[in-house]
């Protein structure tokens, strides 16, 4: 393909994403989980318009999302499997983020963003995302679950890369619907846990812990990590937490866990580095040219959710966790295969 069809192809990259989202909200990927069926039958099970279905269906079908059949006929293909509710790692959660309202308006303000320094999200609706979505019921389910989703892809890699020997009690900071917190007491049985978050959050994070089958070890607790968080444990879990505050605010947040913690205890951070050493550059199977997403996902979390990521900076010199606890130290973790969630950095 030519520069000139490679740069269309880019501009309208946006479709695509937008297409992706509107099938992965109607949840089609679930419908065509037991085989192929007709548009028609995708837009009455749906609640969809059967012409402007088709259309995008038939969008989606030319890009290898789903294959189309003879007669009108829609099935799934290696890509939309990943838009099922029903897989592991399942992309669905992210994909109804992507093409959320809160989400384009804050791409929507990246002119702003250049020019001010200011994210998408201060930009289109002046508050930071937390503050977005305990007054939006709607942003704060999509959110939330995107979240969730994204923490329970990440737990395979954080049971291999961590030892939780002799840890009685965890304590997820920030932990929103208890993904963490769940995946890990699933696999350490005589571990308890608790679930610690804005009280909105959490009132909503009793499924999750429920279908895990951990709800009964599990103590969920609404509050404020700025202000304190639950005491007595040994083990505080922050897991892409401390990219999305100032330095000051992440001290704040290290130090009211020191605070709270047993004798012995411990704090573990978990987060994906925003610099990566290399940019991984490879050839799709229609021969563009596609960069490594850990290129762009630090843009994304900045943009569209207001991270700083200010403090995977500052580990360079490690200067954040020496001044606040020279015990800190890295742990080392697993490389996964690409293209895979996975926790880059790590420290205990």
């Amino acid at each position: 393909m030519s520069s000139l069809g490679d740069m269309r192809r880019l501009l309208c990259g946006f479709s695509i994403t937008v297409a992706t989202s509107v099938v992965a909200e109607l949840g089609i990927a679930d419908h065509l989980a037991k085989g192929p069926k007709s548009a028609a039958e995708l837009a009455r099970l749906s609640g969809a318009d059967e012409g402007f279905l088709r259309r995008v269906l038939r969008f989606l079908a030319s890009e290898g999302v789903f294959a189309e059949r003879d007669r009108d006929v829609f099935a799934l293909t290696a890509l939309s499997e990943w838009l099922r509710s029903d897989v592991a790692d399942s992309l669905r959660p992210r994909a109804v983020f992507a093409g959320s309202k809160m989400n384009w308006a804050a791409w929507g303000s990246l002119p702003s963003s250049v020019k001010t320094g200011r994210s998408g999200m201060e930009a289109a609706f002046g508050e930071t995302v937390f503050d977005h979505v305990r007054s939006h019921t709607e942003a704060a389910a999509t959110f939330n679950s995107f979240m969730a989703g994204q923490t329970a892809a990440s737990v395979a890699d954080l049971l291999g890369a961590y030892s939780f020997e002799g840890v009685r009690q965890i304590v997820g900071g920030g932990g929103g619907h208890g993904a963490l917190v769940a995946g890990v007491l699933r696999a350490c049985l005589e571990m308890r846990g608790v679930l610690f978050d804005m009280p909105e959050v959490v009132a909503k994070a009793r499924p999750l812990l429920e279908n895990a089958g951990v709800a009964g070890r599990t103590e969920v607790v609404g509050g404020d990590f700025f202000a304190a968080l639950p005491t007595d444990a040994d083990l505080y879990a922050l897991k892409f937490i401390l990219h999305d505050w100032r330095d000051a605010d992440c001290t704040r947040i290290l130090k009211n866990c020191r605070a709270a913690m047993a004798p012995g205890g411990r704090r573990s951070l978990l987060q994906k580095s925003p610099h990566p050493p290399c940019l991984r550059v490879r050839k799709t199977s229609r021969g563009t040219t596609q960069a490594s997403n850990a290129i762009a996902q630090p843009l994304a979390a900045v943009q569209a959710i207001g991270a700083r990521f200010y403090f995977s900076t500052h580990f360079r010199g490690q200067s954040r966790f020496s001044r606040e606890s020279p015990r800190f130290k890295p742990v080392p973790v697993p490389a996964r295969p690409r293209g895979s969630p996975a926790i880059t950095k790590a420290w205990r």
